[in-house]
């Protein structure tokens, strides 16, 4: 499912209604994951009138961004093995 944040939607029809935006000219623009963003506002929603999306999540980003996740978590289970491994070692040496 394709969301795009509500708060940000919030903060603009606020800014609509309050008279400080003209809705009628409200345009967004991003790019990475903004543009995707950009994209997913003009398909989903009527808060913005016009957009640009400077270019786009690739699958080479969504792969760069799997990976940085995953070592992520290899380095904190990592982590959590050696203060493991400490707990049990000083444990040992207490018998």
């Amino acid at each position: 499912m394709i969301t795009v944040d509500p708060n940000a939607l919030l903060f603009f029809s606020v800014k609509v209604e309050s008279g400080k935006v003209d809705g009628q000219r409200l345009c967004i623009t991003g790019r990475s994951a903004g543009g995707y963003t950009t994209l997913a506002a003009l398909a989903f929603r009527d808060t913005f009138k016009a957009g640009a999306s400077l270019y786009g999540v690739s699958s080479s980003f969504v792969e760069f961004y799997c990976f940085f996740l995953l070592a992520i978590h290899i380095n904190q289970i990592i982590h959590t093995l050696i203060r493991l491994s400490k707990y049990l070692i000083t444990g040992l040496l207490h018998l």
